[in-house]
């Protein structure tokens, strides 16, 4: 689970840095995230923090696209 939470956050980043500036900001955060040795640690383990990374970033991303739409 803490794999594929890793893995479905680096997406997420890529997604968020896409929309925020371009796909070269998306993809080299990805980048950067997927090559972090804390970030690959926690996705190894079998604990609950990659998971919670994972909601974080998710939470994040709902927000940035919600500032960005009419509130009416």
């Amino acid at each position: 689970v803490s794999a594929i939470a890793g893995a479905a956050t680096c997406l997420l980043v890529w997604g968020l840095g896409r929309r925020m500036f371009d796909r070269e900001v998306g993809r080299l955060a990805a980048l950067v995230l997927m090559t972090a040795p804390i970030f690959l640690v926690e996705s190894k383990l079998a604990t609950i923090d990659a998971t919670l990374t994972f909601f974080l970033v998710g939470c994040q991303f709902a927000l940035w696209e919600l500032s960005r739409r009419d509130s009416g």
